[in-house]
């Protein structure tokens, strides 16, 4: 459950990708949702990817890397952001 969007940050490598995806993260984690009185508990799980040169000029690439990514953040136990290693 849940949905997806993406950012893309121009003029930034991964590492400062991963920081800013962090700050999104905590953010919001720290929002408190109040719903009937009860307390929803919101995190997010984030999957970087950085362009690289077997990417070339197929942006589907760039994405489908942040995609396995994205789903690797959620098999390791969702709220963190993984950045791929390709």
């Amino acid at each position: 459950g849940g949905e997806e969007f993406i950012v893309i940050l121009t003029d930034t490598d991964l590492e400062g990708s991963k920081i800013f995806a962090e700050r999104i993260r905590l953010s919001i984690e720290k929002e408190k949702i109040i719903k009937d009185g009860l307390a929803i508990p919101v995190t997010v799980s984030i999957g970087a990817a950085g362009y690289q040169p077997h990417h070339g000029d197929k942006a589907m690439l760039l994405l489908e890397d942040a995609d396995k990514a994205l789903y690797q953040a959620k098999k390791q136990g969702r709220n963190q952001t993984v950045c791929s290693n390709t």
